[in-house]
């Protein structure tokens, strides 16, 4: 997960407590882009990224284009609290798996994420 709100760790991590004990999936956090792009390139189970699109330093729509390159079977997902259809389309140009507005219902994003596992 990329975010650079400091309280999504915590919440992420409530929310998704049953999943995470059931060992459905894993939870690493990156503050933005740039040190997401790091943590990717150095940890080659990553398969999903769940990354916000306004960040400093490294926006989600740049990380996207740059893990698409490195690794293109990683499965993306845009989170925005604009979810305008310019944002949208660029996303799914660059190709997105899916797109997710803020405030987030932590129950659809799970479901985005296991989707995205079993492809």
């Amino acid at each position: 997960m990329v975010d650079d709100e400091k309280d999504l760790e915590f919440l992420a991590r409530q929310k998704f407590r049953k999943a995470l004990a059931a060992e459905k999936f894993q939870l690493i956090f990156a503050q933005n882009g740039r040190d997401a792009l790091s943590i990717i390139e150095n940890d080659p189970e990553i398969a999903v990224i769940i990354s916000d699109i306004n960040m400093p330093e490294m926006d989600g729509l740049t990380l996207l284009k740059h893990t698409h390159t490195l690794r293109p079977h990683i499965r993306t997902i845009l989170v925005s609290a604009y979810g305008d259809l310019t944002t949208l389309r660029k996303a799914m140009n660059y190709r997105a798996f899916d797109f997710v507005t803020k405030p987030v219902d932590f129950q659809d994003l799970e479901e985005s994420i296991l989707r995205a596992l079993e492809i």
